[in-house]
């Protein structure tokens, strides 16, 4: 194989590789039930969620069911 076929190869390896970083997307869901003591679902509780890392939040209000 000559230089610029070598050249091309490992252009399009790249440019693969890097399609392939940018075709991940990071996601995730948390879904619960706030109860009391006894159970009971609580509502309208206050929910925060906190990335201790970047100190970053995410408020929330349970639903009637106490669920969020």
């Amino acid at each position: 194989m000559n230089r610029p076929s070598k050249l091309l190869v490992t252009i399009l390896v790249a440019l693969f590789a890097l399609s392939l970083g940018q075709a991940q997307n990071i996601s995730s869901q948390l879904k619960g039930t706030v109860v009391d003591p006894a159970g009971a679902a609580i509502p309208g509780a206050e929910c925060i969620l906190r990335n201790q890392a970047t100190g970053a939040e995410l408020q929330t209000t349970t639903a009637p069911d106490g669920t969020f």
